[in-house]
């Protein structure tokens, strides 16, 4: 559970992301068709992330050994995704 957690943490925070990316697009010459895939949940980002912070927390309820366990398995995904970025 601790590293399912941290997984929807890693990409549910990327849907919030998202919106800041489409921020930035819109200002350059790239078509506003190609943001699409940042819109993720459109109007519903705000919320939806408001309920996986929630779950996430009442999951952990302030236990440390939770907590680290989410942390490390969030830390490890985002590794993993710079590197296969990088390549």
């Amino acid at each position: 559970m601790a590293a399912a957690m941290g997984v929807l943490y890693v990409f549910e925070s990327a849907t919030l992301g998202g919106r800041f990316i489409v921020r930035h697009v819109v200002t350059t010459a790239v078509p506003s068709a190609a943001t699409t895939f940042f819109g993720s949940y459109g109007d519903e980002v705000g919320r939806r992330w408001s309920q996986v912070r929630h779950a996430i927390r009442a999951w952990t309820a302030g236990e440390a050994a939770r907590v680290e366990s989410c942390t490390v398995t969030a830390a490890a995904l985002f590794g993993a995704l710079e590197a296969e970025l990088a390549r």
